[in-house]
């Protein structure tokens, strides 16, 4: 499942640039830095030949972040941001807690 959390963090960094948010400072670095936050844990999780699931739970917490962000950081108002972010949190949330939880319980 490492490939859709990191299809999302492609899609959220690029989503200032095709969605047009890019003068608004707080969305325009939230999407960057959880974009490539998520890639990058992504990436480990494909390389490593004996994966955990730390990775899951980092992209797990950059979602929550990314669900979090538009209230936190004043941009709600900007529609093409909050819905890139709030989007992008659910999956990453929704797809990270599957993979904790089936790897939680798959050796039982």
């Amino acid at each position: 499942m490492y490939y859709l959390t990191g299809l999302t963090g492609l899609l959220l960094l690029f989503a200032p640039f095709v969605l047009g948010y890019t003068d608004n400072a707080a969305a325009f670095w939230t999407s960057l830095i959880v974009g490539v936050g998520v890639i990058l844990v992504s990436t480990v999780e494909g390389v490593v030949t004996k994966p955990g699931k730390w990775e899951y739970w980092v992209a797990g917490i950059m979602g929550l972040v990314a669900l979090l962000a538009p209230f936190i950081f004043g941009f709600s108002s900007i529609t093409g941001a909050f819905w890139a972010s709030i989007l992008a949190g659910v999956v990453l949330m929704f797809v990270s807690g599957i993979e904790v939880y089936s790897n939680d319980y798959r050796n039982v």
